[in-house]
């Protein structure tokens, strides 16, 4: 069966950071139509364990807004951080 996208958005990028996600990903993460909107690239296991991925509001601490709660090093994505009015390097 082929599956037909509608969406504008690439399916095989995550929808919070726009990295690059697997079919496999998808389907065992993703919504109902294989979409991944969060990844482990902006997103703890944890939390995509419990239904982040499929875009299902999750009771735990979300890295993007406290990003202590991820990784050393983890930077949030620049499409889903706040304009503070800050100059951008460069």
């Amino acid at each position: 069966m082929m599956r037909l996208e509608f969406e504008s958005q690439d399916p095989s990028r995550c929808r919070t950071c726009e990295s690059h996600v697997t079919l496999q990903f998808r389907r065992s993460y993703g919504d109902d139509n294989d979409v991944a909107h969060r990844c482990t690239e902006c997103d703890t296991y944890e939390r995509l364990s419990n239904g982040s991925a499929a875009g299902k509001v999750v009771d735990l601490p979300d890295p993007i807004t406290d990003p202590s709660r991820f990784n050393c090093g983890f930077e949030v994505p620049s499409s889903v951080a706040g304009d503070d009015g800050g100059e951008v390097d460069g």
